[in-house]
């Protein structure tokens, strides 16, 4: 599982960072395939307090996260500071879906069921597993992770429980496994994107041009000839 591994000190400051919402995984899926996965941990100024109080830093608690396996491996972690708050970031960038399962793999306790993108429609369903193995912490009570997809085209099915700017958002419980489902059917104009729509507008103004002259000469044969 995501937190086997973890010293009990470790578990309760996570689920500490976790009921703050302070942990996400967010999928960015265009219609070709290709995206960007990114992890983040956002340590409030309490939060760096209590990881000093235990002798750690933001930094090595990201790394330690990275580590075993709650944030894509091989990848380097950013950071950036957000008024009082530090945020660490990794950055997966995906060619493919088999890219993208690939990064998936690096996470323990992410299975992928269904992950498939056809001409028109994308099927996408995992099974996420954050269950403690440490029952001297409290973390499934306390806490939980943001599992974020924004899909390409319109979703017509979904489990999620939470939608923010037509993102899917899991709200992912530590305690359980949580499905996580998503349809979303892809039209010609969400495959071409901007360019989509400037051809569509092209293709409306030649054709009103066309009709036009077309309406033009037909008057012209119309019109008697002056003797």
């Amino acid at each position: 599982m995501l937190l086997r591994r973890f010293r009990p000190l470790a578990m309760l400051t996570l689920a500490a960072l976790l009921s703050a919402c302070g942990f996400q995984l967010t999928t960015d899926l265009g219609p070709s395939g290709s995206g960007t996965f990114t992890g983040e941990v956002e340590f409030s100024a309490d939060d760096q307090a209590a990881l000093a109080d235990g002798g750690s830093t933001p930094q090595a608690f990201c790394e330690d996260f990275q580590a075993r396996g709650l944030l894509p491996a091989a990848y380097p972690l950013t950071y950036e500071q957000r008024d009082d708050a530090i945020q660490c970031i990794v950055k997966v960038p995906f060619k493919n879906l088999d890219e993208l399962r690939a990064a998936y793999a690096q996470l323990d306790g992410v299975t992928v069921n269904q992950l498939d993108l056809s001409d028109d429609r994308l099927t996408y369903d995992l099974t996420i597993n954050v269950a403690s193995a440490d029952a001297s912490a409290p973390i499934g009570q306390a806490g939980q992770l943001n599992w974020v997809l924004q899909p390409p085209g319109t979703v017509t099915v979904h489990n999620d429980n939470n939608d923010v700017n037509d993102a899917l958002t899991w709200n992912i419980p530590l305690d359980q496994p949580t499905n996580v489902h998503a349809v979303a059917t892809i039209s010609l104009a969400d495959r071409l994107g901007g360019l989509g729509g400037w051809i569509i507008g092209l293709v409306c103004v030649v054709t009103i041009a066309i009709a036009g002259v077309a309406g033009f000469v037909l008057l012209r044969r119309r019109r008697p000839s002056s003797a």
